[in-house]
């Protein structure tokens, strides 16, 4: 053993099981109790935020001994594994926050209620990391609880259409927002309904709705009473392909201000990729990049992959735009393989579609890339996933001097920009801007 800080801890993890496995099993749980009294009796109650999970894994190892109280023990558990799951979340520790408020679930299996919130908790938490697979996995845990705490169900449906929406799936996270919906519209405004409308904005926006999207924006933001910065940011991108960049980004900026104010470190993250996104589209291409790179170190730092595979795949099209392909390779590829570990659908046909553009300037061959893009992208139904696909086939087919398909493309595109109701100045319809004007370019050169 080795003398820490304030402890001994062992030289390896399997020199520690062995020493334990030594220990008589009936001993185990008294000694334990020890720990935890000992530990309690030395600690000031305001200091234990940060030993809350020790305590409770000994609160959890002492019920098993017919020395101790059982259910007394498993109590004093449960209560440390939640105050150590909010500690965690406040420190951005996502990851085993989750774990806690799953153990503590467990713990909390006779109060169906309480166990119903641990795994939404969790699930959401999961979710905002972009671990979206074990986020389903605590939610369907959730839904299995509702049938006994029904007045839960609205928040369930809630994190399955953001979960839904994660996944690129808005059609289908429209559906399950609206029917949270149904059920707090009789409430009466609040917090709440105000979250779940703009989640269902959101959807809406993602499935290329964006009259009904501003609409549902608007009633959530007169009706938030507690200035969700997610509520604005989603808001602000919904004014970006509605109105225009320029609309949009006096809201981020104040939103950047406002985090670093706070110490809302997760929520700068999120906030910087974005606004590094309407500051590229500007364009100020330094200040977008100190954006993508900041909210990627701060998304490497907090665990939060979604954020960090957004940032690399806007820094990788701004790399290519100003270093070359070459220079935006790396961080495609490393966006592409995050988009698919984590299962996000629209950031796998943003990065296949990324890279299709580099490779096909640095002459390699794709490999079907465009393909599965534009078969996701129509899986999707993004009006403006499917306009970015089209945009890089009719580029890839001008490249090719095949200028009647390039041409078809664009049309195409076009249609899509008019029936989505985009704004001119949105990026969607920048890009057919900027094929149109290839395509005239060649056009003249032939």
């Amino acid at each position: 053993m080795i003398a820490a800080e304030d402890a001994y801890v062992f030289r390896h993890a399997v020199l520690r099981d062995a020493a334990y496995q030594l220990v008589l099993p009936s001993q185990r749980g008294r000694l334990h109790r020890v720990a935890l009294e000992t530990l309690e009796a030395v600690t000031p109650d305001s200091a234990r935020d940060a030993i809350a999970l020790e305590l409770a894994g000994h609160a959890e190892a002492a019920s098993t001994s017919r020395e101790t109280n059982a259910a007394q023990m498993a109590a004093v558990a449960l209560h440390y594994l939640v105050r150590g799951a909010d500690y965690l979340e406040r420190t951005y520790a996502f990851g085993p926050a989750a774990d806690a408020l799953g153990r503590a679930a467990q713990l909390a299996a006779r109060e169906p209620g309480r166990a119903l919130e641990y795994h939404l908790r969790a699930a959401g938490l999961l979710r905002r990391l972009g671990n979206l697979a074990p986020a389903r996995d605590a939610l369907e845990q959730a839904d299995i609880l509702c049938d006994a705490a029904p007045e839960h169900r609205w928040q369930v449906l809630a994190e399955r259409g953001q979960i839904e929406i994660a996944l690129g799936h808005s059609e289908a996270a429209e559906a399950v927002l609206q029917q949270a919906v149904n059920l707090l519209r009789p409430r009466g405004a609040s917090p709440e309904l105000a979250r779940v409308l703009g989640g269902l904005a959101n959807a809406c926006h993602g499935s290329g709705k964006l009259p009904l999207a501003e609409q549902l924006y608007d009633e959530a933001c007169a009706m938030d009473t507690t200035g969700s910065i997610v509520l604005r940011v989603n808001r602000a991108m919904l004014y970006m392909d509605s109105r225009g960049h320029s609309a949009a980004l006096h809201m981020t900026e104040e939103l950047v201000q406002e985090c670093r104010r706070s110490g809302n470190r997760y929520a700068l993250a999120s906030v910087l990729v974005n606004h590094g996104i309407l500051l590229h589209r500007l364009p100020d291409a330094p200040a977008a990049r100190a954006a993508y790179l900041e909210a990627g170190k701060l998304a490497r730092e907090l665990g939060l992959r979604l954020v960090e595979q957004v940032s690399l795949s806007n820094l990788s099209v701004l790399n290519f735009n100003q270093q070359g392909p070459a220079a935006a390779l790396g961080d495609t590829r490393r966006s592409l393989e995050l988009a698919r570990e984590i299962g996000d659908r629209r950031g796998v046909v943003t990065a296949l579609v990324n890279l299709a553009a580099v490779q096909d300037k640095l002459g390699q061959v794709r490999h079907g890339s465009m393909r599965e893009a534009n078969t996701l992208a129509r899986r999707i139904g993004d009006p403006i996933l499917r306009i970015t696909v089209l945009i890089q086939r009719g580029l890839a087919a001008a490249a090719r001097n095949r200028q009647g398909a390039a041409w078809r493309i664009l049309e195409r595109a076009e249609h899509l920009v008019r029936r989505s109701g985009l704004h001119a100045d949105s990026q969607a319809a920048s890009q057919t801007q900027l094929l149109r004007k290839e395509l005239l370019d060649r056009q003249h050169r032939a």
